[in-house]
């Protein structure tokens, strides 16, 4: 995203762009923003494709992203996280394929780096480093949308949690949740994006609401496995289709570890706010039945 650069001193997403809009007539920027509007369910950060996260959610919500292990031909989009810390941050385009149909060569903007040291466009070679840090890798179907859309209205909270296996949940006062096992929070959607779990809450005020307007919810992040788990986690509130709060986390669980983090969401002359802070009253004892 922001670091990991180089292209027309831009980002390693403006190379991706380019290649589709002028070799291909495909508008991802334009996709993204109609995937936005015709599914507000959909999180997207910056929703913005320019945004290596976004582009790469843009495609796993659109059906058109391969495992690793699937073939690789060339024109596919490579993810990557090159921090290791849950964040999808790069991507690429794959050039040279070997007769098993794995990545040999890329088109790459990466930024300064040992193996690019003028940090500009070119094509290079897979290596160990790119087989760890993949994320996937998309390939356009050749198909168009052009979806009627009507305006958004609403609001909506929205989180999404990067990470290789951690998981995701969210529980209202009122003791209903929303997570890969439990939809019984009403408006919720739940998304389990392999390398990121999301979810949306329309109406997020009705449901966490117990008295003066404010909102308030547990999430909860888990690591199940027996290893230290990097992550990214983004909360956000959207209102007729902006952004209108965010709060930013990164972080490490330690194997078998949960971690609550209070939310409050707020109404301030009809605008929705957004914070993580302790709650007046303490529920946490309740959270693990």
């Amino acid at each position: 995203m922001g670091v990991f650069h180089g292209y027309a001193a831009g980002q390693c997403t403006d190379l991706v762009l380019d290649a589709f809009t002028w070799g291909a007539g495909y508008d991802i920027t334009q996709m993204l923003e109609w995937d936005a509007q015709a599914h507000p369910e959909h999180f997207y950060q910056s929703r913005n494709a320019r945004d290596a996260f976004d582009m790469w959610r843009y495609f796993m919500y659109s059906g058109q992203m391969l495992s690793h292990e699937q073939p690789y031909q060339p024109g596919d989009l490579v993810f990557f996280d090159w921090s290791a810390d849950g964040e999808i941050d790069h991507v690429a385009l794959v050039s040279q394929v070997d007769s098993s149909n794995r990545p040999t060569w890329m088109v790459d903007a990466t930024g300064v780096i040992a193996s690019n040291p003028n940090g500009l466009a070119a094509e290079l070679p897979w290596e160990p480093f790119n087989e760890r840090s993949e994320r996937g890798h998309a390939r356009w179907d050749g198909a168009f949308e052009s979806p009627v859309i009507e305006p958004e209205q609403g609001q909506y909270l929205q989180i999404g949690l990067g990470s290789a296996e951690a998981n995701l949940r969210l529980i209202s006062e009122q003791g209903t949740g929303l997570s890969g096992m439990d939809g019984s929070l009403p408006g919720g959607t739940f998304y389990d994006l392999i390398w990121e779990q999301n979810l949306t809450v329309a109406n997020p005020l009705a449901e966490g609401a117990l008295s003066g307007g404010k909102g308030r919810y547990f999430v909860v992040i888990s690591n199940p496995t027996e290893a230290q788990m990097p992550y990214y986690f983004v909360a956000q509130t959207g209102q007729d289709g902006s952004v209108s709060a965010v709060v930013k986390l990164t972080g490490e669980l330690a194997p078998g570890q949960v971690r609550y983090l209070p939310l409050a969401l707020s109404l301030d002359e009809g605008v929705m706010g957004l914070e993580l802070r302790a709650f007046e009253r303490q529920t946490r004892g309740d959270l693990g039945r």
